[in-house]
């Protein structure tokens, strides 16, 4: 199977405290969930006229990171349909798994993606 293996290391503005998610001075789970498209989203070799965009995202945050933690996150391509890719993925901070998830992108053309965006009333 297909996999990609990316560090990251949480600085100061990547807490829960930071980003207003959490209170603790600790990676947040909304930027683990970014480290975690991230690392699945640099996987996909598509066409300059293509992207991908997550659609689903079943994450379990298991442990927290401190400030300086280095996160490793590695994404393994489970199953690439005509315009999904479903991913398995996993984060470690040393030997301690932080978090799990199953991950599905969407493959768009980046032009259509946004006319459709441009058309659509701001509410």
């Amino acid at each position: 199977m297909e996999k990609l293996t990316k560090e990251f290391v949480v600085s100061a503005t990547d807490t829960a405290e930071k980003l207003g998610s959490g209170d603790l001075a600790v990676l947040a789970t909304p930027r683990l969930v970014a480290m975690m498209e991230n690392t699945a989203k640099n996987m996909l070799d598509l066409a300059s006229n293509m992207t991908s965009v997550g659609f689903i995202m079943e994450m379990k945050h298991l442990a927290p990171s401190p400030v300086g933690a280095q996160i490793i996150v590695t994404a393994e391509i489970l199953e690439r349909g005509e315009r999904t890719v479903d991913f398995t993925l996993s984060a470690y901070a040393g030997d301690t798994l932080i978090a799990t998830a199953n991950h599905q992108r969407v493959i768009v053309n980046r032009l259509k993606f946004m006319e459709k965006i441009q058309n659509k009333p701001i509410m």
